[in-house]
């Protein structure tokens, strides 16, 4: 998959936030879909193995798209998502 940050029509980015905290910086994203019945968001989490990665979920049942090891990767998932979900 090549890196793409072209949203499907139908979506747009919300919010896009980082900050830091204790020396580290935490990134919050938030696409949403034009008509306001979805959300796709992006965030910062630690696994077990205390390994930072990008949590990728959605709003609704059934949440957990996905976890990526980097902003880019997460992003490109999320619109994987948002373009399997209009039919592109």
């Amino acid at each position: 998959m090549s890196p793409t940050t072209e949203l499907p029509t139908n979506w747009s980015l919300a919010a896009e936030e980082t900050t830091a905290n204790m020396g580290r910086e935490y990134t919050t994203v938030r696409y949403r879909r034009t008509d306001g019945t979805e959300s796709v968001y992006i965030r910062d989490v630690i696994d077990g193995d205390d390994t930072w990665q990008f949590d990728v979920s959605r709003s609704g049942r059934d949440r957990h798209l996905g976890v990526a090891a980097d902003l880019a990767a997460a992003k490109e998932l999320a619109i994987a998502y948002m373009e399997a979900g209009d039919g592109a």
